[in-house]
């Protein structure tokens, strides 16, 4: 099995839940109706739906199959309600509470990774660099590669905590991503996590993802600068104005 076969997979079927084929709470079709439909063996079904539950898009069920996760019953129903409150805060709650926290989860995930985490973030990563002229894709692979780095911490809060807190900033609809240079910022500060926690140097992996929330908060403000001088300290980013609502 070729990797890059796995992964071309793996992007189709992201793509074709994006577009509904298969609605939020669906069965996909079995591994082999799913390899004869696509023209691949079944092993190769088997890893591209492992990659696509690492970005939260299926949940696979060992006797049942994959199912399309997102809007399923109560428990993504109180989901949504957070994620409804969580979108009313500022963009400075947002950069302090993730220099903190995904600071921890960058360094986490150096220390743990497995080599299926590797191989999912440097797929993610590869998708950005192909979805650079497509603003939509570029940020939905994204956020699946924060997920994919919260998933590396073998730590299932941290992931329940990225999931809820990137779909509220996604519903905020922060918006310099439309940019092209924007876009190619983010995706060179991605390449530097991913080199830090593919090495395991979890120090690294910190300033790494610190260095792009700075970034990120910049680049909102509409005041970028060289990625050469970007520091790693979020508070100082954020300036010492209230954390209001906006």
């Amino acid at each position: 099995m070729t990797r890059s076969l796995r992964d071309r997979i793996a992007e189709q079927l992201a793509r074709d839940i994006d577009a509904a084929r298969w609605l939020p709470g669906e069965q996909l079709p079995g591994e082999r109706v799913l390899a004869q439909r696509l023209g691949v063996s079944r092993p190769v079904v088997r890893e591209a739906l492992r990659i696509i539950e690492g970005a939260g898009l299926v949940r696979i069920d060992a006797m049942r199959g994959a199912f399309v996760r997102l809007e399923v019953g109560g428990e993504l129903a109180l989901t949504g309600h957070l994620v409804a409150s969580l979108s009313k805060l500022s963009l400075n709650h947002f950069a302090e509470a993730r220099g903190v926290i995904e600071g921890h989860i960058a360094s986490l995930a150096a220390q743990n990774a497995l080599e299926a985490d590797i191989e999912g973030l440097s797929f993610y990563l590869e998708m950005m660099a192909r979805a650079l002229e497509n603003p939509e894709l570029f940020k939905q692979a994204d956020i699946a590669f924060h997920r994919q780095l919260s998933v590396a911490t073998q730590n299932p809060i941290y992931v329940a905590w990225i999931d809820v807190v990137l779909r509220a900033l996604n519903q905020k609809r922060y918006d310099a991503t439309r940019l092209d240079e924007v876009r190619v910022r983010i995706l060179e500060c991605h390449r530097d996590i991913f080199e830090a926690v593919s090495a395991g140097d979890p120090e690294a992996a910190r300033r790494a993802i610190e260095a792009h929330i700075v970034q990120f908060v910049n680049d909102e403000r509409g005041r970028p600068i060289p990625l050469a001088r970007v520091g790693t300290d979020v508070g100082g980013a954020l300036g010492a104005g209230p954390r209001t609502v906006q």
